[in-house]
C-alpha cells in the first residue's frame, strides 16, 4: 500500500479510536465521532444510523464505498468505519439507533474492542477517508 496523506490520517483517526474511545457500552457513533473529530477537527453529529445519512462522514472527508463490508472481497484499512442503520439484539436489549464502527491495526472498536466486525442489518456501509476537498 502506497502511503498517502489520506492514509496518514485515515491511521491518526483509527490510532486516536484505539487509543482514546473505547468505554461505554451503547455509545459507539459517539466513540467514532470523537476519534474522526479529533483528528480532522471536523465535528460529526448523530447516532449511528445518522451518520448513514446526515453527511456528517462525508463533510470530515470520508467517501462511502461501493463494496460491501461483509463481502469476502473487502480488506480493511486502518480509518475505515462501517456503520449499519440497525443495530443489535443482547440480553432482550435492541439498538434501533444502528451501530458504527472503526478499522485499527489492532482490528474493530466501536464503544469497545470488538472480536470482529459487526454487520447488523441489510444496510452496512463502508466508509473509507480520502480527505478534505
Amino acid at each position: 500500500m502506497v502511503v498517502t496523506a489520506s492514509t496518514e490520517v485515515a491511521a491518526q483517526i483509527a490510532s486516536y479510536a484505539a487509543n482514546n474511545c473505547p468505554g461505554t457500552t451503547g455509545w459507539c457513533a459517539a466513540a467514532v465521532e470523537t476519534a474522526v473529530t479529533a483528528v480532522t477537527g471536523i465535528g460529526t453529529s448523530g447516532n449511528a444510523e445518522d451518520l448513514l445519512t446526515n453527511g456528517s462522514l462525508e463533510s470530515a472527508g470520508y467517501v462511502r464505498q461501493s463494496i460491501d463490508p461483509g463481502s469476502s472481497d473487502y480488506q480493511p484499512l486502518p480509518g475505515d468505519i462501517v456503520v449499519c442503520n440497525e443495530g443489535y439484539a443482547s440480553s432482550g436489549y435492541y439498538s434501533e439507533y444502528g451501530h458504527a464502527q472503526i478499522y485499527t491495526e489492532n482490528g474493530w472498536y466501536s464503544d469497545h474492542k470488538q472480536d470482529g466486525i459487526y454487520l447488523y442489518s441489510n444496510e452496512n456501509a463502508l466508509y473509507r477517508y480520502e480527505g478534505k476537498n
